[in-house]
């Protein structure tokens, strides 16, 4: 194995598993050990984020005679034509793929629908009628994906589609927008209510717009301690349009759990970039919906509001030029893309700074909150000399030197923490953010702070949080649904499996200003040069009559 691989180890439910499953398999001898190595490459498969493998044609011989799989009794395997399975992901993909044909085109009267697209893309600027074409396209289909990558347009035009639809709907409609986690949820209300006065509508229809934007978790109704949720296929979510953004983000068991919990005549719009990384978990759901014939999808290309140095470098990552890239990366008359050769830790205990002088100065919670989304160091790995844990501990260590924070204290004035586990009594979950501050109301003892999604701050003693760690750098998954101005990116010297092209175009199209990089040359280049490829059944399923 590399060294600074995040590799999951096969946990105990694993090997449990595999030893009930050779055990009633009624296969002996040399069949046996072909079925063990076909449950430890599932097993290995599962946990980069596979649904399923490819069988060769010599172990399907072997597993034909598997009772697991010969239909003399029901178990947790099932094969389908050349893919093996464990069942609950088969299951996850056959109820996704059925949910997803049970949408139709849905009709809208054509001279209304034009008359208000006109007035909502008045010009004939190229770009503009093709968002016209785009939206009118969308607004006739119940179940359709706009994918773009960071500064061309999704938002605004989801907000005119918001506007659109209650212009055209006869009763009062019952909207949801979602997003996979709080981060992404904020940032979504932020961005509707800021472009919402611009709309050429009257303010009945503006402020019928909704004001929240939800976490799935929230939407679904978490059930404490369990994987479950309250709103299911037999208790259905009660909405006439569902709006899910940073959809790249979900994973195939969460968008099947989400999308065959609402009622049939739900209309859906998936909005997310097709080529970012997709989910920590099983699938690549977004990226599989956008490649199949089967899915109405609609890709943005022009960008309105972002760094064209950015946009340049991001390009030629994603279209895995390696060498032109590190080429454009190196180049000493860029500004806002550079490689850092010099003392990283320096640089990054100089941003870091600005933070803690911004507490000394006062500054208001949500101003600190935004003096987090100024810069972030984001790392491909968790663990290794230049994963995240390393150089977390490294920005504490330093600040402890200064005197900025008391040494060896876990909880200090200041700290930023991501949390890493569901807690739906608190009301927190996977890859919120929240800040360490002393809090007036209660004697000015410690409190973790966290943005909500109404504006408000939840505050929660640190001793109370779920499993959470420091957030001056973050691993390239958790930043997704966020944006900075700021981003350096902390490379491994050493090659490993983390390290694909979207890896890195996504921690770069995170930086709206400036993006740094350290790297090395070969590992950048070769980095871009690999495309991550999960194996699963969607796309073939949703193709099938």
């Amino acid at each position: 194995m590399h060294k600074g691989v995040d590799k999951p180890s096969a946990s105990p439910m694993d090997w449990a598993l595999k030893h009930f499953l050779l055990s009633k398999s009624g296969l002996q001898g040399r069949d046996q050990v072909v079925f063990e190595s076909v449950l430890m490459e599932l097993q290995q498969a599962i946990n980069r984020g596979d649904s399923c493998i490819t069988l060769s044609t010599s172990d399907q011989a072997v597993l034909q005679s598997c009772l697991w799989l010969s239909g003399e009794q029901k178990g947790p395997l099932i094969v389908e034509g050349n893919k093996l399975y464990i069942y609950r992901y088969w299951h996850y993909e056959k109820s996704l793929t059925d949910k997803i044909r049970s949408y139709t085109a849905y009709k809208r009267d054509r001279v209304f629908l034009s008359a208000l697209l006109n007035r909502y893309f008045p010009t004939d600027n190229k770009e503009v009628v093709k968002q016209r074409e785009l939206i009118g396209q969308v607004l006739q289909q119940s179940f359709s994906i706009i994918s773009g990558g960071p500064g061309t347009g999704k938002t605004t035009l989801v907000v005119k589609l918001l506007a659109l639809e209650l212009e055209l709907a006869d009763l009062p409609l019952k909207i949801a927008l979602v997003a996979p986690t709080g981060k992404a949820a904020i940032r979504l209300q932020y961005a509707i209510n800021e472009h919402r006065e611009a709309l050429p509508c009257d303010e009945k229809i503006k402020s019928a717009i909704p004001q929240e934007v939800m976490t799935i978790h929230r939407l679904l109704g978490v059930r404490y301690g369990s994987s479950l949720f309250i709103h299911n296929k037999d208790n259905p979510l009660d909405y006439d349009l569902l709006i899910i953004d940073e959809s790249s983000m979900i994973d195939l068991a969460m968008m099947t759990k989400l999308l065959t919990a609402l009622s049939a005549p739900t209309r859906v719009v998936l909005v997310g970039d097709k080529d970012q990384l997709s989910s920590v978990e099983a699938g690549s759901v977004l990226a599989d919906l956008s490649a199949s014939s089967a899915i109405k999808t609609y890709e943005l290309l022009k960008t309105y509001r972002f760094n064209t140095q950015i946009k340049a470098l991001a390009r030629l990552i994603n279209q895995q030029e390696g060498g032109a890239a590190w080429a454009f990366l190196t180049e000493p008359t860029h500004e806002a893309v550079n490689r850092v050769q010099t003392d990283y830790m320096n640089f990054i205990m100089d941003k870091y700074h600005r933070l803690f002088r911004a507490i000394d100065e006062k500054e208001t919670v949500s101003q600190l909150f935004e003096k987090l989304t100024d810069f972030v160091v984001l790392c491909t790995n968790r663990r290794g000399p230049k994963g995240v844990e390393a150089i977390n501990q490294g920005v504490e260590w330093r600040l402890g030197d200064d005197n900025i924070i008391p040494q060896k204290e876990e909880w200090y004035l200041g700290r930023p923490v991501l949390v890493y586990e569901n807690d739906a009594v608190l009301g927190v979950f996977n890859g919120d953010v929240g800040i360490c501050l002393s809090d007036p109301e209660q004697n000015n003892q410690l409190m973790v702070f966290f943005e909500q999604f109404n504006g408000t701050i939840k505050k929660i003693i640190p001793s109370r949080l779920p499993k959470c760690q420091s957030a001056f750098a973050l691993t390239v998954h958790k930043s997704q649904g966020s944006q900075y101005k700021e981003v350096m990116l902390i490379m491994p010297d050493e090659p490993n499996p983390i390290l694909t092209k979207e890896v890195i175009y996504t921690a770069v199209t995170r930086a709206r200003d400036n993006v740094w990089i350290v790297a090395d040359k070969d590992i950048f280049t070769q980095a871009v040069k690999v495309k991550i490829s999960r194996q699963g059944g969607l796309k073939e399923k949703l193709l099938t009559d």
